[in-house]
């Protein structure tokens, strides 16, 4: 749900300095915030619907039960 640097920025879980320099980048660069902003509601748009999402997990559901003993 999120790619590096095109929807949002990664760090490492319990990087203090990664989160700042996140931060940091986002308050600099307004417009490339804005950019990954809307890459990342153009993905959650894209991605997360939900009657598809619940469509997809009720096959996973079928298949497991189908070849259950």
């Amino acid at each position: 749900t999120l790619v590096d640097g095109v929807t949002g920025l990664a760090f490492a879980p319990g990087d203090a300095v990664g989160l700042a320099d996140a931060i940091e980048r986002l308050a600099r660069d307004r417009a490339g915030a804005a950019r990954m902003g809307e890459a990342a509601r153009e993905m959650a748009e894209r991605t997360f619907d939900v009657h598809r999402n619940a469509g997809e997990l009720l096959a996973v559901y079928r298949r497991v039960c189908a070849s259950a003993p």
